[in-house]
């Protein structure tokens, strides 16, 4: 994958997970993103569609379609992508709760919020299935799986930028 691609989504994901993570107000931030800062609702939302933005230059950048595979992939891809994000966007409220109640949360409240995480993962990874028959009706079998690879890594990459901002739980 494109390395410049990478760093840039690499930061985008990274300021937003770090954003999430903190309050709401805060001043524009400078230059690159720092963790621990806290930025407003439409910085974060800059970021997140910054996010997006080098996720799908990346996965373009290394697909290399036809002209006519292009027509058919990328309505599909942004359904997916909006589909995926909407799971996130409840995982991610799912762990803000355990998060900020950490302290306070009943081992009974900590088992319902874990098991809600699980079956969202569930629910990502029955996705994920849903639309593999989707994309091989506008790709090869061969160009299905570069691209799952590709969402793969890009997908631990998101994953280990948000581990590094979210605590254990105590």
């Amino acid at each position: 994958m494109s390395r410049h691609l990478l760093a840039a989504l690499a930061a985008a994901i990274v300021a937003a997970a770090a954003g999430r993570a903190t309050a709401q107000a805060a001043p524009a931030p400078q230059g690159t993103p720092t963790p621990g800062v806290a930025y407003s609702k439409a910085q974060l939302d800059s970021m997140l569609s910054a996010a997006a933005s080098a996720r799908k230059q990346t996965v373009a950048a290394n697909m290399n379609l036809t002209d006519a595979e292009a027509k058919g992939f990328w309505p599909v891809y942004d359904q997916y992508r909006a589909a995926i994000n909407k799971i996130r966007q409840q995982q991610w409220t799912t762990l803000q709760k355990e998060l900020t109640g950490t302290d306070s949360l009943t081992d009974k409240q900590v088992k319902q919020l874990t098991s809600a995480w699980l079956d969202l993962r569930v629910q990502e990874m029955q996705l994920r299935k849903s639309y593999y028959a989707k994309f091989l009706k506008v790709l090869s079998p061969r160009k299905v799986a570069r691209y799952y690879q590709i969402e793969h890594r890009l997908d631990l990459l998101v994953q280990l930028a948000v581990s590094q901002e979210i605590p254990l739980v105590n």
